[in-house]
């Protein structure tokens, strides 16, 4: 007695299909967690390839005027005009982002793209790094971490042309 398959696929066809040949076109590698010392997952290191990838979206140069901003605000001896300095080095750097690339930008090629991801990238990293210092009523270590992580699986969602 013979069976015939309910989708009309032939028995070569079916052997076909078990045979995992069709697997090869959608081979997924691994993914290798990073382990501590004791064997499990080492989360500091998965946060820390996360700030990486939001990191490189920012120019290298907003990121260092930043940072040497907020150290320099840090030193002033007036307690009171820290968080006006902090505050004013983050809203520079707002808007040497999109302004360094756009002076940078090919026009040949798209770059808005770019510009709003790096502009939102820079605030992502500044609130992490910097939180506690430009809006200390908000800031929530945690919640930092986990804006840069979801800012990273969203930005890939968004190609770059270059």
């Amino acid at each position: 007695m013979s069976r015939s398959h309910p989708l009309g696929i032939t028995s070569s066809e079916s052997r076909w299909l078990m045979s995992g040949f069709w697997k090869s076109r959608l081979y997924i590698p691994p993914v290798n967690k990073p382990k501590a010392a004791d064997g499990s997952v080492d989360y500091a290191e998965v946060i820390g390839n996360a700030v990486k990838k939001v990191l490189k979206l920012i120019p290298f140069e907003v990121v260092a005027v930043y940072t040497a901003a907020v150290y320099v605000a840090s030193d002033v001896t007036n307690a009171s005009l820290h968080i006006w300095l902090f505050r004013g080095a983050f809203v520079a750097g707002l808007i040497a982002t999109p302004t360094y690339l756009y002076k940078a930008a090919d026009r040949q090629k798209p770059y808005r793209t770019q510009m709003v991801l790096s502009t939102i990238a820079f605030a992502v990293w500044a609130y992490l790094t910097t939180g506690k210092q430009l809006v200390p009523q908000w800031y929530d270590r945690a919640g930092g971490f986990y804006a840069v992580l979801i800012y990273s699986l969203v930005a890939g969602c968004f190609p770059i042309k270059r």
